[in-house]
């Protein structure tokens, strides 16, 4: 999610949503690091 300018979590349907970046998406939730799931993947 890392390589996207923004990210629209979202819950319930299609209509509840926010833009977030990523760096606001880690404070927001939280986080404590970001995981690789995709290791290999290529742009």
């Amino acid at each position: 999610m890392k390589r996207f300018e923004y990210i629209h979590p979202a819950g319930g349907n299609e209509f509840v949503s926010v833009k977030l970046t990523p760096k606001e998406l880690e404070i927001a939730s939280g986080a404590v690091g970001w995981c690789d799931v995709c290791k290999g993947w290529e742009e």
